[in-house]
């Protein structure tokens, strides 16, 4: 995104998309035995994130999400997965 003319300064961004598997145990008991309980889960995942490079060290902060519900109609309403990650990044490019 923008690199200083003496290259000790940058800001980087990123983007992604894959996929995501979500794979747990079906609780025993005789309940459960008779639902139709499929112990997986698949979907996209998207992220987005910024970092802030100077003199080869910096801060990162990425944002990923996966709507669980966008492929599978066995999910909950609204299941899916985000999170923040901030972080401190280093290169030894400097």
């Amino acid at each position: 995104m923008y690199q200083s003319p003496n290259e000790n300064f940058h800001i980087e961004s990123n983007s992604g998309i894959g996929w995501k598997y979500l794979h747990y145990s079906k609780p025993e008991g005789e309940d459960f035995d008779k639902k139709d309980i499929k112990p997986t889960l698949h979907t996209i995942a998207f992220s987005q994130g910024v970092k802030i490079m100077f003199y080869g060290f910096g801060v990162h902060c990425n944002y990923n999400y996966a709507p669980y519900g966008l492929f599978n109609s066995k999910a909950e309403r609204n299941f899916g997965g985000s999170s923040l990650n901030i972080g401190l990044s280093g290169s030894w490019n400097f």
